[in-house]
Parts: C-alpha cells; structure tokens; sequence
C-alpha cells in the first residue's frame, strides 16, 4: 500500500496511531514490512484492527530488525498476547521495546 511505503521511507514520524482501522492480516503485514526499514517511528498504536495470528506474527518477525519502535500498541485484536510475545522473546531477545499493550488493562513491559 501505499501508506506503507510512505512509512518506508519516513524520517520524521515519531508517533503513530491507526486504531479501528480494520485493516486486518494483510494491512498489518503491509505495516510490519515497512517497519524493518523505518528508523524514526518510536510509537505506534494498532488496537482494534482486526489482527489475528498472521498479522501479528508478521509484527513480531519486524521487531527483530527494528531498533528504534519503543511503544507498540496490539490490543483488543484477534490474537493470543502471551504467545505473540513468547514468539517475540524466543526468536531474539527484544530489549528494546519498553511497552507493550495487550488491551486496555493489561500492560507487560
């Protein structure tokens, strides 16, 4: 997409919010390619867009290359949160990441 794309190439954008957006799997994968090459996001907000396993899975495979997200924002979407960061910690240790947000109450930092 080419909102995507534009995210790619971003060098300002610190903060980023697109809840209830609906996305989905295929907008989420879309969003975590273009994380692996941004250097400027530090927070983005994702909740309540539809997510499920396939597009969060694709987050995690991101963050693996993304050094400077710090806040990232997954809640009231339609995935398990202890295996998405199981996932997340197994693969390489995340540090760092200082939050993230499952749903509205509930925070693992």
């Amino acid at each position: 997409s080419a909102f995507a794309e534009t995210l790619t190439k971003n060098k300002v954008l610190q903060k980023l919010d697109i809840h209830s957006n609906q996305i989905g799997n295929k907008g989420a994968t879309k969003l975590a390619e273009s994380l692996r090459h941004n250097t400027s996001l530090t927070e983005l907000c994702m909740n309540r867009n539809l997510i499920e396993w396939e597009g969060a899975l694709a987050f995690a495979d991101a963050l693996h290359t993304n050094t400077t997200l710090k806040i990232l924002y997954l809640g009231i979407n339609s995935f398990e949160f202890d295996e998405f960061h199981d996932h997340l910690t197994s693969e390489r240790q995340r540090e760092t990441i200082c939050e993230f947000e499952f749903d509205e109450s509930y925070d693992v930092q």
